[in-house]
């Protein structure tokens, strides 16, 4: 939204106020459009079951609640700081006379890298190849998981028995169950909580 205000400013010399209400109007549509899409793959998200609904349901409704924001933002808040704080850039020797000698000399190597790029294409398809070839063989010195790394050498597990059982016989279970897991061999400690 902000990069057609500018053009608007820039390229067809409009003023900032004409430049938002144009520039917005022009592209509000596929700004619209572009926001849903990324809505509609983040919301499933948020829909998972099973054991991954652990993990990404909080990331599925962060990352969809924000963009739909971000979308409110594009159309109230962007046009309306663009129409008081956006100013056109001069133009000419006066204006490339101000810019730092270190914003001379990005955008002079960017231009360079650019143009070396441009004229060695088989060499940076090479190069992109290779490095997304190499993803595979990485890819397993990475590990991959869903539980986390900082592993607390401790397992929880909740039992649950009809309705109607007795305390007694409640308990008679429980601490066998407790004195099987407690004959693990690698078992140190077995604890068992009683809930009410």
């Amino acid at each position: 939204m902000l990069e057609n205000i500018f053009r608007y400013m820039e390229e067809k010399g409009v003023g900032p106020v004409e430049a938002a209400i144009e520039g917005t109007h022009e592209i509000g549509l596929a700004v619209t459009a572009t926001t849903l899409s990324l809505v509609i793959i983040f919301l499933p998200v948020a829909f998972m079951t099973g054991y991954a609904r652990r993990f990404v349901n909080e990331f599925g409704w962060t990352m969809a609640l924000s963009i739909m924001v971000s979308l409110l933002v594009s159309f109230t808040l962007t046009p309306m700081m663009s129409s008081r704080l956006l100013k056109v850039k001069e133009s000419g020797e006066h204006a490339r006379s101000r810019e730092s000698k270190f914003a001379k000399w990005i955008d002079h190597s960017y231009l360079q890298a650019l143009e070396w790029s441009l004229d060695h294409r088989a060499r940076i398809i090479a190069v992109c190849a290779g490095v997304f070839l190499l993803t595979f063989p990485l890819y397993h010195l990475v590990g991959r998981d869903w539980i986390p790394t900082d592993d607390q050498n401790e397992i929880n597990a909740s039992v649950d028995f009809p309705e109607g059982q007795s305390l007694d016989r409640t308990i008679a279970l429980l601490s066998d169950i407790a004195k099987r897991v407690g004959k693990i061999r690698e078992v140190v400690l077995v604890e068992h909580i009683r809930t009410g």
